[in-house]
């Protein structure tokens, strides 16, 4: 508040426009107030009292304050308010006593005489002893100097005055329309600005004003000082939005077919340039053969031939040859007779040795592959610090981690946590770099190595591609290798590399850092017995938290291993791959695209070959649940072969996949020759090739029983089993305490072939025998009194698993395990349609008997060889629990839906053909005739 005049002359009060202001109080009442509005002085219109100000208190007193408090909001362009009093003439005060009402009527006459002499000074006639005042000039008029009136402008003056002003209006209104705002040399001049600011001053901008530079010609625009979304901001504080260059945007856009014809014309002129639409649709009435710039980032519609509208096709601003390509050619170009090592995740794990992607890589390929990838595995390796021992398993199925890593979490966290060996079959020592990648060196060399584990490595850092190295002034061999690095910064459970010269097999030693000793380091890396003396050597220190850390230490490991077990080879050529899908979970996983990215950095600083699986597979998230079923994994053999397919084009260099020459033209059982002009066909059994010399028959019945009535034709054994409701329908129930038989048995003719298929459901999988012990029970047997072919469920303290077993050539059963650990275990309460088909051998010695087993109509192994010389046709079935379950405890399994078949072996006839006969023909073959 501020007051224009002394108190003891008449007060005029210039207030806020918000908030209670405290002014003196002067024996007036509320009607004895006037009250104005201001702009900066400027007069708006007047307030009302009691409506727009309040005034408290009122009534007449002698001396005190008052507060004045505006009661709703002013006019916009206010800024203050203006509050004076204007006293009004009373009768004097009667009320006694008397002397105060005289007192109050004097304070009020008083009031009254210094308004009016306040309103004569300030009137057009001078209260002042000056003479009348006469203008100079006719027409002039009067203005206030502050202490007398003078001779203002006459009429010519003021007609002058609101000319410029009208030419002043007009040029500031050109000004701002034409004048492009704030301008600076470059950005960096304009970043180190603290000229401009939001506040009030002749270096104002307000939010939307354009900013430029001269050189190159970028323009922002001014954000609002609270703004959050800003891209810049400016030494001073001001905050700026970047607006790209857009040309077509510099014309305006018609909604009308064609109506955009003036503006592509005119860009068509400017050509020939690039032209980003930036999300505009467009339309011309130009030919689209005769369009010379390059449309992109919109869409553009112009006339074919029949002047009909179409769209043009978008053009990026570069040619492809002018993008870096991501990843490399294969370095190999013939893969076949080669050995290689796939280490991945549970994507190439998925079909396990039978038709995992990597395998199915081998098979056309004709090469080898060892396929060590692992579910939930990773390259990366935490720290034990960062080890949650109570967690999931999941966070110590490194790539990167070694036996003394695993021994070092064993002794900190102790039995039970995630380190114990006891968790099988995901314990931590299966994880190691020892398990995983020495091992398989140890068995035999290898020309490649392939890295797959972009997947799982999305969460981690990608790291640094030069980590800090010490130079080695000396190495102490033993079972723990110790490194004199003057000058090392190294810290237990660290990993360290050496690259040293002079001890062979010491080279690209990778391993934990045990102990650390003043400028000795000691890591767990087994030396002892390596010849050679030291001479020179560099030590690194590998952060395996990170992707490059983690591939440093797995590359350096293989190429250890190859120095130690490689047998003379030379180092093996790596492969990186990025995850064939930037989708997990039926959702888009940017951390697999940052993983990825990572991969094709490392590959092209280290020079490895890269094969950017994801760009391959142009995978998009609609396509993810049609070749990755569950929505991560290729669960199918057609999805794998999918995966296989491309993997092979790029292995080859780009080539469509081969046929490999052994699926076709040699037979399956090499050890007998195919005779020179001899018919072949495809055997389902052999999964090959076999001279036509014999085929199966069709099937015939011999059983089928559905178990929801009697065991009419059935001999049951041990605990007899019932006909039940069960989780599937009525079905057979088979039950038996430990030592215990509960089956079913039935003498059938069969022949040649057999086949039992059937229902198989188990209520319980996990924890059916003790501790530490493992049991298998047949379920179905085939045979003439001896097991010929059967399927075992092989009972565990975590699982339940299936295997075939064939009978050998001592006559003996000999059990086969059937499939992969991906593949078989069975889950509790899940309904599996199991199948055997089985074929005895045509001769003795011949050995062309085979095997298969199917799970849900998914083979689930290779055929397994029958060389049983003395077998004769099967003639009994038993199913059910066939055999003493010794260490099970009770044990329930359903059955139902039981089919059994039989086929005979057909040969074809031979000699001469009589010219009359009439002949009998199966499936093509000549099997006999008839005159």
């Amino acid at each position: 508040m501020t007051q224009d005049l002394s108190p003891d002359i008449c007060e005029v009060f210039t207030l806020p426009l918000s908030g209670a202001a405290t002014i003196p109080w002067r024996y007036l009442a509320i009607a004895e107030h006037s009250a104005d509005w201001l702009a900066d002085g400027e007069y708006l219109g007047a307030a009302v009292i009691g409506i727009d100000i309040a005034i408290w208190p009122e009534g007449d007193v002698l001396e005190n304050t008052g507060t004045v408090t505006p009661l709703r909001a002013p006019p916009e362009e206010a800024t203050h308010m203006r509050l004076w009093r204007k006293t009004t003439a009373r009768q004097p005060y009667l009320a006694p006593p008397a002397a105060t009402g005289v007192e109050k009527s004097l304070d009020r006459h008083t009031l009254l005489l210094q308004e009016a002499v306040w309103w004569l000074e300030r009137s057009l006639r001078s209260t002042t002893l000056q003479p009348p005042f006469v203008p100079g000039d006719a027409g002039a008029l009067l203005m206030w100097d502050g202490d007398m009136f003078v001779a203002g402008p006459d009429g010519t003056d003021i007609a002058e005055a609101s000319e410029n002003a009208t030419i002043a209006r007009v040029a500031a209104d050109q000004a701002a329309q034409f004048n492009r705002g704030p301008l600076f040399n470059d950005l960096a001049a304009l970043l180190a600005d603290s000229t401009m600011t939001y506040a009030v001053s002749e270096a104002q901008v307000l939010p939307g004003q354009i900013v430029m530079t001269r050189a190159p010609g970028f323009s922002y625009r001014v954000a609002a000082a609270g703004a959050v979304n800003h891209q810049l901001v400016t030494a001073g504080g001001v905050k700026l939005y970047v607006i790209p260059f857009e040309p077509a945007r510099a014309f305006p856009s018609q909604a009308a077919a064609g109506g955009d014809t003036a503006t592509i014309t005119a860009l068509e002129a400017i050509g020939p340039l690039h032209v980003d639409l930036q999300g505009g649709s467009y339309q011309t009435t130009l030919a689209a053969g005769s369009l010379a710039n390059t449309y992109s980032g919109g869409r553009l519609y112009a006339r074919n031939h029949l002047n009909r509208p179409i769209r043009v096709k978008t053009r990026a601003p570069y040619s492809e040859g002018e993008i870096l390509r991501s990843g490399r050619k294969s370095p190999i170009i013939s893969f076949r007779g080669k050995r290689g090592l796939h280490l991945g995740t549970s994507i190439p794990a998925q079909g396990g040795t039978v038709d995992s992607y990597p395998a199915q890589i081998a098979s056309i390929l004709g090469c080898e592959i060892v396929n060590m990838s692992f579910g939930s595995s990773h390259v990366y390796c935490l720290p034990l610090a960062q080890i949650n021992p109570s967690g999931v398993q999941a966070q110590i199925l490194s790539l990167s981690m070694t036996n003394a890593d695993v021994a070092a979490g064993l002794a900190l966290y102790g039995a039970g946590s995630v380190f114990d060996p006891a968790k099988a079959p995901l314990h931590a020592q299966a994880q190691t770099v020892e398990a995983r990648i020495r091992a398989p060196w140890q068995a035999a060399p290898f020309d490649f190595v392939v890295l797959d584990h972009a997947h799982n490595d999305q969460f981690q850092a990608a790291g640094t591609l030069t980590p800090p190295n010490w130079a080695i002034s000396g190495v102490t061999i033993g079972a723990q290798t110790t490194i004199h690095a003057p000058g090392h910064s190294f810290a237990v459970d660290e990993a360290a590399m050496i690259r040293v010269t002079g001890i062979a097999g010491l080279d690209y030693a990778c391993g934990r850092v045990e102990a650390v000793a003043g400028d000795y380091v000691t890591i767990a890396y087994d030396s002892a017995g390596l010849a050679g003396a030291f001479t020179a050597g560099v030590i690194t220190r590998l952060d395996r938290s990170t992707i490059f850390g983690g591939w440093d230490f797995v590359i350096a490991y293989n190429r250890n291993c190859a120095l130690r077990y490689g047998a003379g080879a030379s180092e093996p050529v790596f492969i990186l791959a990025t995850a064939p899908s930037e989708f997990s979970s039926l959702a888009a996983q940017p951390g697999i695209w940052a993983a990825n990215s990572a991969v094709l950095e490392y590959g092209e600083a280290r020079g490895f070959a890269v094969f950017d699986a994801a760009v391959a597979m142009r995978m998009k998230l609609e396509d993810q649940p049609v070749y990755f079923e569950d929505g991560t994994h290729a669960t199918s053999y057609a999805s794998r072969r999918v995966i296989a397919n491309i993997w092979c084009e790029w292995l080859q260099g780009g080539v469509v996949p081969t046929i490999n020459p052994d699926h076709y033209l040699i037979r399956a059982r090499p050890n007998e020759p195919v005779p020179d002009q001899a018919l072949l066909c495809w055997s389902d059994m052999d999964k090959g090739m076999v001279p036509v010399a014999e085929r199966m028959a069709a099937w015939s019945v011999l059983a089928s029983e559905s178990f929801d009535a009697s065991f009419a034709g059935w001999t049951t054994g041990g605990t007899p089993p019932v006909i039940a409701g069960g989780p599937q329908g009525n079905a057979l129930r088979v039950q038996a305490a430990a030592g215990a038989q509960s089956y079913l048995t039935r003498a059938l003719a069969f022949s040649s072939g057999v086949r039992a298929e059937f229902d198989l459901l188990l209520p319980a999988t996990v924890g059916l025998v003790a501790s530490g012990s493992s049991t298998a029970i047949n379920v179905v047997t085939i045979g003439d009194g001896v097991i010929h072919t059967g399927l075992q469920l092989v009972i565990t303290t975590t699982e339940v698993r299936l295997r075939a077993l064939v009978r050998g050539e001592s006559g003996n059963p000999a059990t086969q395990v059937t499939g992969t650990a991906t593949r078989l275990p069975l889950a509790a309460g899940r309904l599996y349609r199991v199948r055997l088909d089985a074929v005895r051998e045509s001769a003795p010695g011949k050995a062309d008997g085979r095997a298969l087993v199917s799970l849900d109509g998914d083979l689930m192994a290779s055929p397994l060889v029958i060389p049983d010389s003395t077998r004769a046709d099967d003639t009994l079935l038993a199913i059910g629990i066939a055999s003493n379950n010794t260490t099970l405890g009770a044990f329930t399994a359903w059955i139902s839906n039981l089919a059994v078949e039989t086929r005979e072996r057909q040969t074809p006839v031979s000699g001469a053909i009589p010219a009359a006969a009439v002949l009998n023909v199966v499936d093509g073959m000549i099997v006999g005739w008839t005159l």
